[in-house]
């Protein structure tokens, strides 16, 4: 996604992937200012900057094509307002401007405070509850529990692994993609395009793991290799799974095969995103959705009603309890007859 190009985006159509659309229309009306400020200067006071000018234009579509970049232009763009301001000596302006630069203002807050408190699931700023969204329970389990390496996992949990668990673990695979690209990011991406117990088996005959660390954003593999028998789930907490191959089942410590996977665990999470997991990971292992149903009670009493998807979400979570009981019921009575 940090490559994706921006221009998709300032389609109406496109508001519902909001950080995308919000960062194609900001940088488009910040173009537009400075574009209109450059013909009043130079129509008005003989003014033009062709430096000024290059710079802004080059960072513009240099961000509008690569979404990753798009954090530049606003900086440039917005200095060299305030700088052409400056030059151009226009208090006239100056004074005409105040009111369409406050009704942009509070335009533009209203959007970020709406986005903020309806859209966005995991509310962090500055760095608050950053360690909710890394694997650090995940990856003690499998430190204390001395799970031997090497493991096998996933794009998204491979910086933290580093940080953590360097040098008793080495990582597959991580965000920096670069050390990657030659051959172990084309077999990571086959793998995950074309998902089966099969495809997974010939990606660990090339990478050997009996040990995997995998992030909630890979739930249909974590499914894929528990349903292919040959790996079980031992356990799982608010962001990732552990999962270990059968064979090592036998020489686990009890202590590991008897750790908490309850739910009372996340009774205090608030995050929509972990909540929603956590239940896909229960509703789906669990012979009775009793589990299941703990976190969408949870989920009903700490998901914010602002959020514009709770409704939606908590409907789903009603219908997946629903027909998890019926299939129990169904297996129930094929039992007693």
């Amino acid at each position: 996604m940090a490559y994706y190009s921006l221009w998709p985006y300032l389609s109406p159509s496109k508001f519902i992937t909001y950080r995308f659309f919000g960062s194609a229309w900001a940088q488009t009306l910040l173009a537009a200012v400075f574009c209109g400020l450059c013909l009043y200067a130079y129509f008005k006071k003989r003014v033009l900057d062709v430096t000024l000018i290059a710079f802004n234009l080059f960072f513009f579509f240099f961000g509008m094509s690569t979404s990753r970049y798009s954090i530049f232009f606003p900086l440039f763009a917005l200095f060299s307002i305030l700088y052409l301001l400056h030059r151009i000596q226009a208090p006239d302006l100056k004074r005409n401007l105040k009111p369409a630069a406050l009704a942009l203002f509070l335009i533009l807050s209203g959007f970020i405070v709406f986005t903020s408190l309806c859209l966005i699931d995991q509310r962090t700023w500055f760095g608050k509850g950053l360690d909710e969204l890394a694997p650090v329970k995940e990856a003690e389990f499998i430190m204390k529990n001395k799970q031997p390496p090497p493991l096998f996992n996933d794009y998204y949990v491979g910086g933290y692994m580093i940080w953590k668990m360097y040098p008793e673990y080495k990582v597959m695979i991580d965000p920096r993609y670069g050390p990657y690209v030659k051959q172990v990011m084309p077999d990571y991406n086959r793998l995950i395009g074309g998902l089966h117990a099969s495809t997974i088996n010939q990606f660990l005959e090339r990478y050997p793991a009996k040990v995997a660390l995998l992030h909630y954003i890979a739930t249909p593999m974590i499914f894929t290799m528990i349903q292919s028998g040959e790996w079980s789930l031992v356990y799982f907490e608010m962001n990732a799974a552990v999962l270990v191959h059968k064979t090592l089942i036998p020489s686990l410590q009890k202590e590991a095969l008897d750790a908490d996977t309850g739910p009372e665990r996340f009774k205090d999470v608030k995050d929509a995103t972990v909540l929603n997991n956590l239940f896909k990971i229960y509703v789906l292992f669990d012979s009775e959705p009793v589990h299941a149903q703990a976190i969408l009670d949870i989920y009903r009493q700490n998901v914010s009603d602002l959020y514009w998807f709770k409704e939606g979400k908590m409907r789903w979570m009603k219908d997946m309890v629903s027909q998890k009981k019926e299939g129990t019921n169904r297996r129930m009575l094929r039992m007693q007859q």
